[in-house]
């Protein structure tokens, strides 16, 4: 499988811009000194990020390069559409690759685990990611191998339901105005709401 980009930069960082808004509440995973792979060598950014006037209308003159290669987002967008189908519509393997190039501390930190993770995929059996993917819903992060499909996974459906794909598919409809009065809450939204109220032993 050979992935070529399907988002314009102006979009895939600007989808990159909601998944670190998506993220602010999850834990940043960080690669250990002592994992095995911490001699993979990682790229280093040298580039001062967006700063505080960023360029809006010519989001081509990105202060970043991109650095996955065309390997390393095959690799992406193989597991991306393994952990979320439709990840590859969805553009999220562009949106990874601005995320892992980008310079900042949180972008950094994923990028020494996840690269050194990628290449240590070209050597292992796929055969194992199901096994593994099992530990990790079992709360098993103890690994090199573990930390990096965890925070991967993460990274993946973050970009995903993030996506005018994903928040479809989660039924998101998002703000919408409303013509005359206020309807109020539906019949089932206040059945729901007086079940809560119930249990924690209030009332209307």
């Amino acid at each position: 499988m050979s992935y070529w980009q399907t988002l314009s930069r102006r979009e895939a960082l600007r989808r990159m811009s909601v998944l670190a808004a998506t993220l602010t509440m999850s834990p940043n995973t960080v690669q250990a000194q002592t994992d095995p792979w911490s001699n993979t060598p990682v790229p280093s950014v040298d580039a001062p990020g967006y700063g505080t006037d960023p360029i809006l209308n010519q989001p081509e003159i990105s202060p970043w390069p991109r650095i996955l290669s065309q390997p390393q987002l095959n690799q992406v967008a193989q597991l991306a559409d393994l952990i979320c189908p439709g990840s590859i519509t969805a553009g999220v393997p562009d949106v990874l690759n601005e995320w892992l190039s980008a310079p900042y501390p949180d972008q950094t930190q994923d990028r020494a685990l996840i690269l050194p993770g990628l290449a240590w995929l070209e050597s292992t059996n796929l055969d194992r990611l199901p096994r593994l993917i099992e530990q990790i819903d079992q709360g098993k992060t103890d690994s090199p191998e573990l930390r990096f499909l965890a925070r991967l996974r993460i990274l993946i459906t973050g970009a995903y339901f993030s996506s005018p794909e994903g928040t479809k598919e989660l039924g998101y409809v998002g703000n919408r105005p409303i013509a005359g009065d206020y309807p109020g809450p539906s019949d089932l939204a206040m059945s729901h709401l007086e079940e809560l109220l119930k249990a924690l032993d209030l009332e209307l």
